[in-house]
């Protein structure tokens, strides 16, 4: 079975990174404490029960960030091509809607999507339209009430953007 990339930037790789060792820190913590628990007489079983339950949160998702990040690619693997890719900045000018200005988003990973910061996932409704088009392409979106269409007037590629 092949193994799908997660395309991240460096800041979201090292961000990975840092969450796992925070992971691993607390089940540290929480693996002394459970010591301390078990051999204390003075123990309520929900005591326990608690802290085992977040401990195996804690081992899933440790499991699951070591799976991230052995299957992360750095957008600067990918090609600059001109086409919107994952780490692509994209203008966009509303179609057929005269008093709307330009937006602009960054195509990233759904690991890295915030769409309060501009940055779109690529599962998205848009993303999903935007990857793959080149400048001056009409995107159209569907949403659940009704869809949109926008034209692409600028694609920056990743390697410009990237810090």
């Amino acid at each position: 079975m092949s193994k799908q990339y997660h395309y991240v930037s460096e800041s979201g790789l090292k961000a990975l990174s840092e969450q796992l060792d925070a992971y691993k820190n607390e089940t540290r913590e929480l693996r002394a404490k459970l010591v301390e628990l078990r051999q204390s007489k003075d123990v309520e079983d929900f005591d326990l029960i608690d802290d085992t339950i977040r401990l195996n949160f804690l081992d899933k998702e440790i499991e699951r960030t070591k799976d991230m990040i052995a299957h992360a690619k750095l957008w600067s693997e990918l090609p600059a091509d001109g086409t919107v890719q994952i780490g692509s900045v994209v203008r966009l000018q509303p179609e057929g809607v005269v008093a709307h200005g330009e937006m602009s988003c960054m195509l990233v990973s759904s690991l890295e999507a915030n769409p309060d910061e501009g940055k779109i996932s690529d599962k998205s409704p848009l993303g999903i339209a935007l990857l793959g088009k080149m400048k001056n392409a009409i995107v159209k979106v569907t949403g659940p009430r009704k869809s949109f269409s926008y034209r692409i007037v600028g694609v920056d590629s990743q390697a410009a953007t990237q810090q």
